[in-house]
């Protein structure tokens, strides 16, 4: 292997493990900025390379196994964060005092922040 090929290399991996940390970045803020009352709004955060249409009622613990779907979803393929509760939209809009700004919004701020500071 030359240096180009090697630089190449280099390149490649921090791109996809740079994609795969924003990933796993964005989820977690987007978790943590969720308002709890019952809990339900925060571990409702559904992720994949697919969008589910199916809230999930009566769940109150954030799944843990969800992050690992950041981590083994190609880095080039589209990534969805859903979270179908009736209400999110109203948190996100600022209706709980617990999170006035929103989840998704601040997030995305924060996120591109750091995309646009990163030098690969």
């Amino acid at each position: 292997m030359n240096e180009l090929e090697r630089w190449a290399t280099e390149k490649s991996k921090a791109l996809v493990d740079f994609v795969r940390q924003v990933r796993i970045d964005t989820v977690t803020h987007i978790q943590l900025a969720t308002p709890v009352d019952t809990n339900q709004a925060r571990s409702n955060w559904q992720l994949g390379d697919t969008i589910s249409q199916v809230p999930l009622f009566g769940v109150t613990e954030i799944n843990t196994d969800a992050l690992n779907k950041a981590k083994i979803v190609p880095f080039y393929k589209n990534f969805y964060i859903i979270n179908n509760l009736p209400y999110i939209i109203a948190l996100e809009r600022g209706h709980s005092s617990l999170a006035p700004q929103g989840m998704v919004k601040i997030t995305v701020e924060l996120m591109q922040a750091e995309i646009n500071n990163k030098k690969l």
